[in-house]
């Protein structure tokens, strides 16, 4: 949940604005800007989550248990670009 305040400003700016920002494509692409947060995040376990056979099974359970919007809601941690190309 750490990121989502940074989705939902860069979605807000680009209507603010009147105008399309890039998509984002990569962690690396946010950290144009957001230089601080993305050296976190690649040091932090979030950033391997996708890779990780331990949060793969996990999310499943979750879903399992909690149902499908529960994967959004990790996901916006884990994953955030996953979790807001909802890929």
């Amino acid at each position: 949940m750490r990121f989502m305040p940074l989705m939902i400003g860069l979605t807000l700016a680009a209507a603010v604005s009147g105008r399309d920002l890039e998509p984002a494509s990569s962690a690396e692409f946010c950290g144009r800007c957001h230089r601080t947060i993305l050296e976190a995040w690649k040091r932090s376990a979030h950033a391997r989550a996708m890779e990780s056979p331990l949060f793969q099974d996990a999310l499943e359970m979750a879903v399992e248990a909690y149902g499908a919007g529960t994967s959004q809601m990790c996901l916006s941690c884990h994953a955030p670009l996953a979790a807001l190309t909802q890929d």
